[in-house]
């Protein structure tokens, strides 16, 4: 049998990973790329507070769960990772809170556009 290469390194392989692995290393992608996305968004955040001269985020933390913000930022890196989850076909503990709050998040919609909004139901984007 001819040897494993990996691509791009040119590394050969000795063993070639099973699909446990393969599994764990998209698992642990899952988590990287969740984890970047949420300190994109901050930092961009941060930037339209500076740059843009947007008053009202100044002071905006998304890092420090004393604030309010850093606690939903951590829901949205939980919300973004299972969605990755999600899309490899593995199931996680939240993702049935996600279909419920997309079934919340539709009904107050379905309502905005039938002219039945109230300010209990706020605002969706």
């Amino acid at each position: 049998m001819g040897k494993i290469i990996e691509f791009p390194s040119g590394k050969v392989i000795d063993k070639p990973r099973d699909e446990t692995q393969i599994l764990q290393d998209q698992l642990a992608e899952c988590t990287d790329v969740a984890q970047h996305l949420v300190l994109v968004m901050a930092d961009e955040i941060e930037r339209l507070a500076e740059d843009d001269d947007i008053s009202w985020l100044k002071g905006f933390d998304a890092r420090n769960e004393e604030f309010n913000e850093a606690r939903d930022f951590h829901v949205i890196v939980n919300m973004i990772h299972t969605t990755m989850v999600r899309f490899l076909g593995v199931d996680h503990r939240i993702q049935k809170d996600m279909d419920s709050l997309y079934i919340k998040l539709k009904a107050i919609e379905l309502k905005q556009q039938l002219g039945e909004w109230t300010e209990e139901d706020n605002d969706t984007t």
